[in-house]
C-alpha cells in the first residue's frame, strides 16, 4: 500500500481553473489529475530514469 501525505499547493487562479476543467474532462478529482500530470512529467524526464 502506498503511503499518502498531504501537501498545500498554492496555484494562480487561472491554473486552478484549468486543472479543474482538465480533471472534469478526464473524470478525475483535481488531486487525481495533478497526480496524473506529475506522473507523466516524471516518466518522461530522462533524469528520472537513472
Amino acid at each position: 500500500m502506498t503511503t499518502k501525505t498531504q501537501m498545500l499547493v498554492r496555484l494562480p487562479a487561472d491554473l486552478k481553473i484549468r486543472l479543474k476543467e482538465r480533471a472534469t474532462a478526464n473524470n478525475r478529482t483535481a488531486t487525481g489529475e495533478l497526480i496524473a500530470i506529475l506522473e507523466l512529467v516524471f516518466a518522461s524526464d530522462p533524469k528520472e530514469a537513472a
